[in-house]
């Protein structure tokens, strides 16, 4: 029998299903498939993803002046670029998130051309919007977009910064503290597999803090 979110024993003998960082066991689109079934699911998803995504050409586009007409060249091109491209094809749903990084970049862009004032913290929309993308990134198991990615959207922080704020910086690192505290439920049973398993090749796997340091 077995419980389906902490152990799924129709697959290779039985795997884990909730401590799999890809199984996308607590992703919020598992909703669709409830209704639509699996393979419907992936195919909105890959959708609904594309859309939120090219959200962010908008805003960019926006934010600078631009014709949308812009945006939408933007979105063609992030789409169909060969990283994006080659994940979707191969259905790995993992790496859907990869069409929600363009909101993150242009929130960040946003904040950084956002006129000096008194404060120093970003925006609260900012703040929300940013977090609830990276939440979503996250549930749908797209740690690897984020260990890909994320550095150098930090990057991109730091250049945005000006020396009397670090607004964009400040707005990232939120971003990132309050997406994994959401998180937590999802990546707490993740941590502790990875604690437990045995190693069957330790200089390759990442089972503790140290070795994902290591291997990162």
């Amino acid at each position: 029998t077995g419980n389906l979110l902490h152990w799924m024993p129709h697959m290779c003998g039985g795997v884990v299903g909730l401590a799999d960082p890809q199984s996308g066991a607590l992703s919020p689109f598992n909703v669709l498939g409830l209704v639509m079934g699996p393979i419907a699911q992936f195919k909105v998803e890959v959708f609904l993803n594309f859309f939120l995504g090219s959200l962010g050409f908008l805003i960019f586009c926006r934010t600078i002046g631009a014709s949308p007409l812009f945006g939408v060249v933007g979105i063609v091109i992030w789409s169909g670029n060969g990283l994006v491209g080659t994940r979707i094809l191969y259905g790995q749903t993992t790496f859907y998130p990869l069409f929600l990084l363009p909101v993150l970049v242009a929130l960040l862009h946003k904040e950084g051309a956002t006129k000096e004032s008194v404060t120093r913290w970003p925006g609260s929309s900012n703040v929300a919007v940013g977090t609830i993308f990276t939440v979503l990134i996250l549930l749908q198991d797209g740690i690897l977009v984020v260990i890909h990615s994320f550095p150098f959207l930090f990057l991109f922080a730091i250049l945005l910064s000006k020396r009397s704020s670090f607004r964009p910086v400040t707005l990232f690192l939120l971003w990132c503290g309050l997406g994994f505290v959401v998180t937590l439920p999802r990546y707490l049973p993740v941590a502790l597999e990875m604690a437990t398993t045995p190693r069957i090749v330790p200089s390759l796997e990442a089972l503790s803090l140290a070795d994902f340091y290591r291997a990162f």
